[in-house]
């Protein structure tokens, strides 16, 4: 049971890193609702309909995909 445990622990980073882009996605900030500013430009909800906001993540992620696949490992993504 604790090597379970040691493994969720372990990546709890990467699911609070994923929690963020799905948050900002879907409500515009990466931080919740309340969250002080203005909402992420391509992520607006009074702007984009929840599957252009979705789109633009994928965009988003497909681009950072392809730049981390020259850079060094990421700790926290890995």
């Amino acid at each position: 049971m604790g090597a379970v445990r040691d493994r969720t622990r372990a990546r709890a980073p990467k699911a609070l890193a994923w929690q963020r882009h799905i948050r900002g996605a879907e409500i515009g900030f990466p931080d919740g609702p309340g969250t002080d500013g203005v909402p992420w430009a391509e992520y607006d909800p009074e702007r984009f309909t929840l599957a252009r906001r979705e789109e633009a993540k994928a965009a988003e992620l497909t681009a950072s995909a392809s730049n981390l696949s020259r850079a060094p490992p990421c700790s926290v993504c890995a």
